[in-house]
């Protein structure tokens, strides 16, 4: 799925992403839908020491001792070192002429005059720039260790068209991305300042799309909202020319290749208190833009563009438990999976309809925990046989899962039966209710897997597990959100309110307006049920019909 700004994500067709209709599987969004993208800033790591072991003493083949001073943790200036190369420089790789190199325009003279000593530190003695005719300055670094260290970090040794943002900066702290990206916009970004139109932007460009696309995503952890455009033109033959040491002139073809990153509206301002440049022209007409101009509020939505089959790849599933949401590549997007599972298990779930375990609903209604006991103990022996008869379509899964056992006995209907004891949903009763009805399930599943355990075997990963005792299933209970199987079985979604006692659903090319049961019910019980009353509730879609 790409939008109208370049966000893009590849995932299955029944996650599920946030959009301004609500949560919708991808398989339901379409083009031109509008999906909520990440708001706010996000989180960095705070973990500064680097992804690998830095050593800084080399034996040559030539037994020579070569010393560096590379940084073993993340800075400001590490970060605008990898943004400069990932900018203007350049990485040589493979042969032995490896070199690392940083390539700095007439007008970038400040800039050079900056990283020149963070560089030659790191380098560990002074190397001189070289300067050609047409202004453009090299600072070139020949050391094969230097190379080793910039590919540790993700550096890669390719053309421009293929660039990408080191690997490494996506688990980095903040300050090291912020001076990755104030370096990279230094190289390759500008500012806009058209009074004419009314377009107040910084912008990036560079032939790599996937280049862009990361620091797109970069920038949104920062609360930047950006846009990137494709601004490729037809291929043209000798546009760029220099002179070489031996006094000839060469010149480049162009493939047209070109992408641009656009920063504007109040993203603006974000981008000059936290990013800005290294540059001071650059950064006081930025200053001038964000001081003087009326811009608008970015806004956290976008636009689906397209939606495309990629075909089968690995899936790879989190749980996020607290809001069971999380940003994916900048989407709001919903837990891959409601389970906590280890790499090959698999979800075997099973759920109590609550709204059938009550007793004395004309007198005197409470639960009928006989009932409930007599359910439970089937509902594991019989999500405990699950796992015997079912047909595995991976090994590795099969050996997991009867290796563990894990069963995931929950509930659903809750809300039902809160409605038939006639308790608030959002009332302390009916919490103390639902910690009481839990606690029993989970006692009487637990004490049933102890009973076939005894009679069964316990699971085979007992020994390396809490249990000193024989058990058939290193889990029984869980609480999952019973979709689909509530919608079969009548009743309301796991432990889930009622969202409407009205509602549309949609049955392929059907539309079936519904009301939900219980509500007619409890008005023929109290003695105000008419046909009128429940096409009025059917036309309104609001409680105010009941009251």
């Amino acid at each position: 799925m790409t939008t109208n700004s370049g966000y893009s994500i590849k995932t299955t067709a029944d996650h599920k992403f946030l959009t301004t209709e609500g949560w919708k599987e991808l398989q339901d969004i379409d083009v031109g839908d509008e999906v909520l993208i990440q708001s706010g800033k996000g989180s960095f790591s705070q973990n500064k020491t680097l992804p690998f072991k830095v050593k800084n003493s080399f034996r040559g083949k030539n037994g020579r001792l070569y010393s560096y001073n590379f940084p073993d943790v993340w800075s400001r200036e590490l970060g605008q070192v990898l943004g400069w190369l990932s900018g203007d420089g350049w990485l040589r790789a493979g042969d032995k002429n490896r070199r690392v190199g940083f390539t700095f325009g007439a007008d970038d003279r400040e800039v050079l005059t900056y990283l020149k000593p963070i560089l030659n530190n790191i380098y560990g003695r002074e190397i001189k720039e070289i300067e050609r005719k047409n202004g453009t300055i090299h600072l070139s670094y020949h050391s094969k260790y230097f190379v080793d260290y910039l590919l540790s970090l993700g550096v890669k040794a390719v053309k421009a068209e293929e660039k990408e943002v080191p690997f490494s900066l996506f688990s980095a702290p903040e300050e090291a991305v912020i001076g990755f990206l104030q370096a990279l916009f230094t190289a390759d970004g500008t500012v806009s300042c058209d009074d004419n139109n009314g377009n107040y932007y910084v912008r990036l460009t560079s032939k790599s799309r996937k280049l862009l696309k990361q620091v797109q995503i970069l920038l949104l952890n920062l609360d930047i909202k950006s846009n990137i455009y494709d601004r490729s033109r037809n291929p043209r033959e000798k546009v760029f020319s220099y002179t070489n040491k031996n006094n000839e002139k060469i010149y480049y073809d162009t493939d047209g290749v070109l992408y641009e990153l656009n920063i504007s509206s109040s993203s603006l301002h974000i981008y000059a208190r936290k990013i800005n440049f290294l540059i001071k022209d650059k950064i006081n007409l930025l200053k001038r833009i964000v001081k003087t101009k009326n811009l608008r509020n970015d806004n956290k939505t976008d636009i689906v563009n397209s939606i495309n089959f990629m075909g089968l790849e690995n899936v790879f599933d989190l749980t996020e438990p607290v809001t069971h949401s999380f940003i994916a590549n900048g989407f709001v997007t919903h837990n891959c999976g409601e389970q906590p599972l280890l790499p090959y298990e698999a979800c075997n779930l099973g759920s109590i309809n609550l709204a059938h375990m009550s007793k004395n609903i004309d007198e005197d209604p409470e639960v009928d925990y006989d009932k409930l006991e007599d359910i439970t103990r089937k509902a594991t022996r019989f999500l405990d046989n699950v796992i015997d008869m079912n047909r595995y379509p991976l090994k590795q899964i099969k050996e997991m899962v009867k290796s563990n056992r894990k069963i995931g006995l929950g509930v659903m209907g809750w809300s039902d039966l809160l409605i038939k004891l006639e308790i608030p949903y959002n009332s302390e009763e009916a919490v103390e209710l639902g910690r009481k009805i839990m606690t029993f399930i989970q006692k009487i599943s637990h004490d049933e897997s102890i009973k076939i355990g005894k009679r069964r075997g316990s699971f085979p990963n007992i020994e390396e597990s809490i249990y000193e005792k024989p058990m058939r299933n290193a889990t029984t209970t869980t609480i999952a959100p019973t979709g689909s199987i509530s919608i079969i079985s009548g009743c309301s979604s796991g432990i889930e309110p009622l969202f409407a006692i009205n509602y549309e659903r949609h049955v392929l090319d059907d539309t079936l307006l519904e009301v939900h049961p219980l509500f007619e019910k409890i008005a023929r019980k109290r003695g105000f049920y008419s046909e009128e009353l429940m096409a009025r509730i059917a036309r309104t879609n609001s409680i105010q019909a009941i009251e």
